[in-house]
């Protein structure tokens, strides 16, 4: 039979304040359940008119309703033998509530406001009763809907009671032990597209050892396993060897500590997650174990790094050194063969984020576009890592010099662009030209041409010779020139128009380009 031949299971849903109910409508997973909603009711008389003419399959009910109440729409409905399931919803706690909704029939009695995953886990049991008791294939549906949504909520640390997992597994039928057991970590470099023949293959493999196997997210599933006379290790290789030989590729397997109780597997599950991380040390690799973390602390902070010359290589462009000094960098973090990934991660993008912070301070602007951490975190060895470091502070050096043009003191400080036949760079000069008497920053004109700053920069460099940052104080001194000729402003004002906090600063700025102070050039 196929899925779309199976009958959708029906609903409807009872609530006084129709905000509710479209809050209902929201969190429910309709799609995922293959529910229908036949429709909603705001009173006790109209729903219970609704029950008797539709008879769903499963209505969540206000307790307090106008006309009848919830438990006396339940029991209405149970005498005329509707065998609707029901959830019951109320914003009281008292026990008695509960005690008399249960004792009437109702599957669940749920405090508002309600919790989106306890509903859905309640509605999906009521679901997979109904397949059950139908022996239709939806039944696979509803059981792989809520391992899902259980063992991922027992992983997060939510459900640590026994006797409520034991209840849990035994309403699936789902055959693992309550005692020792160890997580796998499945790890794919792209989202899952067939999970339930995935899941099918891992259960194969494992079917000489009592498990359970859920999706914990697009591109990442996990199984719980009681130990056996089998090795962890062994297990995990027949999986790998499984997969191959199914056409998985991009996959690597996290093996996690064995713990006493199943109620203890997320901390098995995290160390499965770190244990996947040591692939930067070793990518022919697939299978990592949790004798892999290292647990010897690190003892070197940024604080002891003096960075320093890493700042002169990046103003003078000296790529050669800023590489050897992040190949030397490298080689201080790896004070054992393989320290925590985490921290290898933390340190790279702390001296990141110090250096840019340095720079974006001295600029007066912010370098954001040059890289970020998820590009950092997205590189999967050691030499990606040093890479993205190195290159990172080469770009930046790029950037640096073409603003400030460090590296080349020769660079003409009165640069001339008029005759540059290059639409990017008109719009630029039209840009600065229209903005002058404001503060202008390398960010603003970038955003006109459309560009990053970084870009923008170097693009403006490459093609006019010249760096922004003189262009730029050129075109603002060859402004203030024009002025003073007039005599149409004081110096000072005209100082403060173009930005200038002080007459000292405009008439250092001023004298680079015309070689002498404004008052004297006023005088001429």
């Amino acid at each position: 039979m196929q899925e779309s031949a199976i009958r959708n299971v029906t609903a409807i849903l009872i609530d006084d304040e129709q905000s509710v109910i479209d809050g209902l409508k929201h969190i429910i997973d309709w799609d995922r359940f293959n529910i229908k909603l036949l429709g909603t009711a705001n009173d006790g008389i109209t729903a219970l008119k609704l029950l008797l003419e539709w008879q769903p399959d499963f209505a969540i009910v206000d307790i307090n309703l106008p006309g009848i109440s919830g438990l006396e729409i339940i029991k209405q409905a149970r005498e005329n033998n509707i065998k609707s399931d029901f959830i019951i919803l109320s914003g009281f706690g008292e026990f008695s509530y509960a005690q008399e909704a249960i004792r009437h029939g109702a599957k669940a009695y749920l405090l508002k406001p309600v919790n989106p995953d306890e509903i859905n886990n309640h509605i999906g049991q009521i679901c997979l009763d109904h397949a059950k008791s139908s022996h239709t294939p939806m039944s696979k549906r509803y059981t792989r809907k809520l391992t899902d949504d259980y063992f991922n909520r027992v992983i997060s640390g939510k459900f640590t009671d026994l006797n409520s997992i034991n209840s849990f597994l035994n309403s699936l039928d789902l055959d693992i032990g309550l005692g020792s057991s160890y997580v796998y970590v499945f790890q794919f470099s792209n989202d899952i597209a067939e999970i339930d023949e995935l899941i099918g293959v891992i259960d194969n493999s494992l079917q000489s050892v009592r498990h359970v196997t859920w999706q914990v997210s697009p591109e990442k599933v996990a199984a719980v396993i009681t130990p056996s006379e089998e090795t962890p290790f062994n297990l995990a290789l027949k999986c790998s060897e499984n997969l191959e030989k199914h056409s998985y590729t991009g996959f690597t397997i996290g093996i996690g500590d064995t713990v006493r109780e199943l109620t203890g597997i997320a901390y098995s599950y995290e160390r499965a997650l770190t244990s996947l991380s040591y692939k930067i040390y070793d990518s022919s690799n697939n299978i990592f174990s949790y004798e892999n973390i290292c647990t010897v602390p690190p003892t070197l902070r940024l604080q002891d790094i003096d960075c320093l010359p890493l700042v002169q290589f990046i103003v003078k462009r000296d790529k050669d050194n800023i590489k050897a000094f992040c190949e030397e960098f490298f080689t201080s973090l790896l004070y054992v063969k393989m320290p925590p990934p985490n921290y290898v991660y933390s340190m790279c993008y702390a001296l990141f984020a110090q250096i840019q912070k340095e720079f974006s301070n001295f600029i007066k602007e912010d370098i954001n576009d040059i890289a970020n951490g998820p590009e950092l975190y997205k590189c999967n060895t050691i030499e990606a890592i040093k890479k993205w470091l190195s290159d990172t502070f080469c770009a930046m050096s790029e950037f640096v010099d073409a603003i400030y043009g460090y590296s080349d003191p020769e660079a003409n400080k009165t640069p001339d662009i008029s005759s540059i036949d290059d639409d990017i760079i008109k719009e630029a000069a039209k840009y600065i030209n229209e903005n002058i008497s404001h503060m202008i920053k390398i960010e603003d004109i970038a955003r006109n041409a459309h560009l990053s700053p970084s870009y923008f920069a170097t693009y403006f460099k490459e093609k006019t010779g010249a760096n922004l940052r003189d262009y730029l104080l050129y075109s603002k001194m060859k402004h203030a020139a024009m002025l003073i000729r007039s005599q149409k402003v004081s110096i000072n004002a005209l100082a403060e128009s173009l930005g200038y906090s002080d007459y000292r600063s405009f008439s250092r700025a001023f004298k680079n380009v015309y070689g002498c102070t404004p008052s004297d050039f006023q005088n001429r």
